[in-house]
């Protein structure tokens, strides 16, 4: 079992969602998931999508995403 787990430019395939679901599956309760995805590839209307990805496998996001000028960072941890 994992504590923390990290996406950096891996969310981008199209079973993306498939990783989240690995994720969950790999990480005790309580750990976190930390993503760090270029922005471009997550405008508002597919950060609502990923946003709810994310909470369909299980996990609750922690605060707001922060944003740079070319990623989006998100935490995340997993529900117990």
């Amino acid at each position: 079992m994992l504590d923390v787990a990290v996406f950096s430019l891996s969310l981008m395939g199209v079973n993306w969602q498939d990783y989240l679901k690995e994720a969950f599956r790999l990480l005790r309760s309580g750990s976190l998931l930390k993503i760090s995805e270029p922005a471009s590839g997550w405008s508002d209307n597919n950060y609502a999508i990923l946003k709810k990805g994310i909470e369909s496998a299980g996990f609750e996001i922690l605060g707001e995403p922060r944003l740079s000028s070319k990623f989006i960072y998100i935490d995340a941890i997993k529900s117990l």
